[in-house]
């Protein structure tokens, strides 16, 4: 099984639920997913999803009703592509109102998939302050929606926008209904196709597998599929492994100027 397989097996009626979230020691982000048989409804099918690297991430434990893979996303547009900068010379008549115009602009711009103070600078009344100080930061972030957003506020004060630089990441994202994980991906294809199996590697020391960057130790009974974003690691039925057991989820957000930068744990999962 490999993802895409994976995603047109998974449909609403099979009940389909992330049991379990962790992170190993590699840094790389498990998901066991179980999910009913539709030959056998009786029978549970159980898979671990592996994301390799992954830049960022939301997902908790509970039952989804689809997921799908995407190349291109509103949500990729935070590590992929031109990024800019809004700078303002002028003290608006009411800093209010550029706030909620910024807010529902942005709301807008990203379809409620991110949140707009991830990308003005600063909370509420730090920002009303910038405002009424005539000048500063207003917001950065990708260019598409600071282009907007700098359209949006033009006639309530003097804006211009500067690129700055240009993420060169290559990203794909996985979205289970409204919960994301965001992998890197590398210079071959979309997510492999590279089947490892692991009855082939039954060797007297582990091996590095150059597909997933990962130790493979000698296992008879699981095969895994390596991909350049994702693995997928079918499993026999039986209880999760221990280290698949749920993990609870603690944020680990840094506020940064006008940017909210994240540690690499489990949280939202940004990894900046």
């Amino acid at each position: 099984m490999d993802l895409q397989t994976l995603i047109d097996t998974v449909y609403e009626d099979l009940d389909a639920c992330v049991s379990s979230v962790s992170l190993d020691e590699s840094g790389d982000l498990r998901l066991h997913i179980e999910y009913d048989s539709f030959v056998l409804p009786e029978e549970t099918q159980r898979v671990e999803l592996k994301c390799l690297r992954p830049k960022e991430f939301n997902v908790t434990a509970g039952c989804f009703r689809s997921m799908d893979q995407f190349k291109e996303h509103v949500l990729l547009a935070d590590h992929h592509g031109p990024q800019s900068q809004i700078f303002f010379s002028s003290a608006p008549t009411s800093p209010e109102e550029v706030f909620y115009l910024a807010h529902a602009m942005l709301t807008k711009e990203f379809g409620h998939w991110r949140d707009p103070a991830t990308y003005l600078n600063g909370p509420p009344e730090q920002l009303r302050r910038h405002l009424a100080g005539g000048y500063g930061l207003l917001a950065r972030g990708p260019r598409f929606a600071m282009d907007a957003l700098a359209a949006a506020v033009d006639p309530l004060l003097i804006v211009k926008t500067i690129e700055s630089h240009s993420m060169q990441s290559s990203v794909m994202v996985l979205i289970l209904d409204r919960q994301f994980v965001i992998c890197g991906i590398g210079r071959s294809s979309a997510w492999g196709p590279l089947i490892v199996s692991l009855q082939q590697n039954v060797q007297q020391q582990s091996e590095e597998c150059r597909f997933c960057h990962m130790e493979i130790a000698p296992d008879p009974v699981i095969e895994e599929i390596a991909r350049e974003g994702f693995a997928i690691i079918d499993r026999p039925d039986g209880p999760s492994p221990p280290s698949l057991r749920l993990q609870p989820l603690t944020c680990g957000a840094q506020q940064r100027g006008g940017y909210r930068s994240r540690s690499p744990s489990l949280a939202d999962g940004r990894i900046r």
